[in-house]
Formats: structure tokens, C-alpha cells, sequence
């Protein structure tokens, strides 16, 4: 899923994605949940005030993306981010010892126990909805669930697909 393909019908995808400032204590998370037809049917942003490294925040991220999937008892779902080094440690076995290991461990733990999820990377131009999801919590300084994407996102989503 190199080129961020449609997922098979009946089943999910989620875009993610970690912005952070240089220099700043804090970082966001985007994410994008679609289905098959890459489908807009929800949004979460979040912004977290502890500084990171871009691998932690990008890690952190995928473990979001894969909490809040579960908690909403989604099934069969795909997630996407562009971070090759966060995709490549979660789907690998190297012991991380850093504070990005925690985020990992989650992550691997949850793949294991849930066949029906995937990780895989994605390029950045098939990711910007994300990106644009990402930018949201620094102007609003919140957690939230967006039921219905902004005009941006909802104008990246179609780009996402072009990308693909």
C-alpha cells in the first residue's frame, strides 16, 4: 500500500499524521477515517503539550489512530502514515528503549491481538487530508471528532485520491 490504495469493500482506512513545530513543547495529531471508496466519515485531532522527537510524535500518533479505532469497535481497518521509520518499527522486532518504545510496544501489542489491522506507509501526497487535520488543534487547543471535514480537508481528500 505504498501508493495509499483503496482499501478492499467493506473495509476502513485511517490517514494519520504528527505536525510539529520546531522548537515548540507540543505537538498535534491528525487522523481521517474512510472507507473503501475513500469515503470521508470522521476526523480527530488532538494536540499533546510535551515536547518530542518527530519519530515519538509520528509513533504517537499511530497508536491514537489505532486506540480510537478500537474504542469505536471499527473492524477490518488499515492505517496510513508517511513516516517510514514509524511504520518500519512498529512492523518490525528491534527493542526500542527510548521513550518512541512505549509507543511501539502499544502499537505491536495491538497488532497482535487484532489481525484485522494493518500498518502501512503511505506517500506524503496521499496523506495531506491528514496533514490538514494535523494543523487544527493548534488554532483550537483541543481534542476533537469532526463529523464532517472542513473545506480544506474535505478539498484534500479528493487530492488524496488523485495520489493514490
Amino acid at each position: 500500500m505504498l501508493n495509499g490504495l483503496d482499501p478492499e469493500r467493506g473495509k476502513f482506512k485511517v490517514n494519520v499524521v504528527a505536525g510539529i513545530v520546531e522548537g515548540s513543547t507540543c505537538f498535534t495529531i491528525g487522523m481521517l477515517l474512510r472507507d473503501h471508496t475513500g469515503f470521508f466519515l470522521e476526523g480527530r485531532t488532538m494536540k499533546l503539550n510535551r515536547p518530542v522527537s518527530v519519530m515519538e510524535a509520528e509513533t504517537i500518533g499511530i497508536e491514537e489512530a489505532m486506540l480510537w479505532i478500537t474504542s469505536k469497535g471499527i473492524t477490518d481497518i488499515c492505517i496510513e502514515s508517511d513516516s517510514l521509520l514509524a511504520v518500519q518499527a512498529i512492523r518490525g522486532t528491534t527493542v526500542f528503549y527510548s521513550e518512541v518504545g512505549h509507543s511501539i510496544n502499544v502499537c505491536r501489542s495491538i497488532l497482535a491481538g487484532r489481525s484485522d489491522i494493518s500498518v502501512h506507509r503511505v506517500r506524503r501526497l496521499a496523506n495531506m487530508a491528514a496533514h490538514y487535520m494535523a494543523r487544527i488543534p493548534y488554532e483550537l487547543n483541543s481534542v476533537m471528532n469532526i463529523l464532517s471535514p472542513p473545506r480544506n480537508v474535505l478539498d484534500s481528500v479528493m487530492y488524496d485520491a488523485y495520489f493514490e
